[in-house]
């Protein structure tokens, strides 16, 4: 876009407006863009201060506001990786809103990864999940066993937990009859919910269990979690 268009300025004409608008709505309603997504931030920058909202220009646009919504992660990116979307080295809006999440030290490496073609979008979500999961693990060291997972196929199983007196510990007592301990990867608990996460030898052994007594998988999750084993 025109480097000479200052976004922060208060006030745009209705000319600059009404192209902030087409420019979103060819470039944001398709896959094929012909501009970055830090343009189209940009763009989108304008067309609220002209609008009046993000909700407006969503419904302008056509898009739902939690889809034009994205765009504003790019805002959140340190300058060497914004730029890395600039250039189009990286183009994808779902990579930009989880290096957003980021600590700025750790969003550059993982950024110059992708950049690089030695990561994807899924590589990228994998990892955010497991620097949650181990906040104290280096992030090259995530990176390194996200890489290296790449082709360990797991699985997840949610249900609802009724007993409010189980203990994770029990619930994976109760599982690891069925589909044996080493196969179950993780575990989640809250007051509410539980979720399994099992390899596929641990997936093959819930279908196995399931055809045997004539349950579907998530029948069989139910009474395994019960503690119901036959």
């Amino acid at each position: 876009m025109n480097d000479k268009l200052e976004i922060n300025q208060e006030h745009f004409s209705e000319k600059v407006i009404d192209k902030a608008i087409a420019a979103l709505i060819k470039n944001t309603r398709t896959t094929k863009r012909h501009i970055s997504l830090v343009e189209i931030s940009d763009w989108l920058k304008i067309a609220v201060k002209g609008i009046g909202s993000l909700k407006k220009v969503a419904d302008m646009i056509g898009l739902s506001n939690k889809m034009i919504r994205q765009f504003t992660y790019i805002n959140k990116l340190i300058p060497e990786v914004k730029e890395l979307f600039r250039k189009r080295d990286i183009d994808s809006i779902d990579i930009a809103v989880h290096l957003s999440m980021f600590e700025n030290h750790e969003q550059l490496i993982v950024a110059k990864e992708v950049a690089k073609k030695k990561l994807n979008s899924a590589d990228v979500r994998a990892i955010r999940e497991l620097r949650k999961d181990a906040p104290t693990l280096g992030i090259n060291e995530i990176i390194k066993r996200v890489k290296s997972s790449r082709n360990i196929k797991q699985y997840i199983a949610e249900f609802i937990i009724t007993s409010q007196n189980v203990s994770e510990e029990q619930l994976r007592d109760n599982f690891s009859k069925v589909i044996k301990d080493e196969n179950i990867i993780k575990m989640k608990k809250d007051d509410l919910f539980c979720e399994i996460t099992m390899s596929s030898e641990g997936k093959q052994l819930l279908q196995k269990y399931s055809s045997k007594n004539g349950l579907t998988k998530a029948q069989a999750v139910s009474l395994i979690a019960k503690g119901d084993i036959n």
